[in-house]
Parts: C-alpha cells; structure tokens; sequence
C-alpha cells in the first residue's frame, strides 16, 4: 500500500470511527471523508471502488448522507451520472444534525415524561406518598431534559457550550 494510500485510509476509518461512535454507521464517515479530502464530486461507482462498498450500500450511505444534509448530488458531473459531493463547513453539518437529532430526540423525550406525569396523576394503584415520590423523579428527569434542551439551542446560536446557565435547571434534589 502506498503512503498516499495509508494516510486517506487512517483518515476514512478516523472519522469512521468517531461517526460511528455518534450512533452512526462507520461507513457513513468513511464516505464523507472520501468526498471531504477529495474536494471534487464522485460517482457512486467510483465511491463503491475506493471504499470496497457494494453499488447497494453506496446508495443506502448517499441516500442517508443527503437526509443529514452532509453530502449533496451534483447532477451532469460524472459521465456516470450523478456524482457527489461533501459539506465542506464543518459547523453547518454539526448544526444540522444537532438540530435534526438530538434536539428533536430531546424534545419526543421531554413530551414522554410529561405524558408520564399525567399518568401517574391517575394510576389510583400508587399510594399517595409513592406518586409524590414517583412525580418528583420524573420531574427531575424532565429538568434534565429542559437542560438538555436549553444548552443545545444556546450551542446552535452562539456556537459555544455555556452550562452556567443550567445551573438553577439541574439542582438536585428539586421541590415537589
């Protein structure tokens, strides 16, 4: 193997690696980072050959690449067609994702516990002291995901990660 060869290699399965890490799948990295060192648009066969992907998953990986918004079809490019290309702004792909998953995954979670609550408030199974208890837990949780909430929208914004202003959110042990 080439030295030019080892270098794109440790590359591709580094941000495999941390992609996947992310929940991700490796070669959802992997393919990114080809486009991403590479700088000019790639057919899905020539994606396939440098990957050792099949025409299958290339197109599975693209199709769910574009969805994140971090690499787009430059129709007419490719004498094959369609080729691709990656985001290049590191920040906007970030945002995206931030604001596509986790956000949207904070916010499904936040509206389950609050579900939550109104279940409890009328399983006439618990004993009063136990729904007390129960209702505190999962208010805490429910902070937890106001935090949550709060700190990635300020992240979006501002583009840095202050958690001072979560310090009144997450207490300990709150009241009621």
């Amino acid at each position: 193997m080439s030295v030019a060869a080892d270098w794109r290699a440790l590359v591709f399965e580094a941000v495999g690696r941390v992609i996947s890490f992310w929940g991700f799948k490796r070669n959802h990295g992997r393919l990114w980072a080809l486009l991403y060192l590479t700088g000019e648009p790639l057919s899905a066969a020539e994606i396939g050959r440098r990957l050792g992907l099949s025409k299958g998953a290339v197109s599975m990986v693209v199709r769910e690449l574009e969805s994140w918004g971090v690499v787009r079809p430059v129709p007419g490019s490719s004498r094959a067609g369609v080729a691709y290309v990656a985001e290049r702004d590191i920040w906007l792909m970030v945002h995206g994702v931030l604001q596509r998953r986790e956000l949207r995954l904070i916010v499904q979670v936040r509206n389950d516990l609050s579900r939550a609550l109104e279940l409890v408030e009328q399983d006439g199974r618990l004993a009063p002291a136990e729904r007390q208890a129960v209702l505190k837990r999962i208010r805490l949780l429910r902070r937890f995901a106001d935090a949550g909430r709060v700190a990635i929208e300020a992240f979006l914004r501002s583009r840095k990660l202050e958690l001072r202003s979560l310090e009144g959110i997450l207490v300990r042990d709150p009241p009621g």
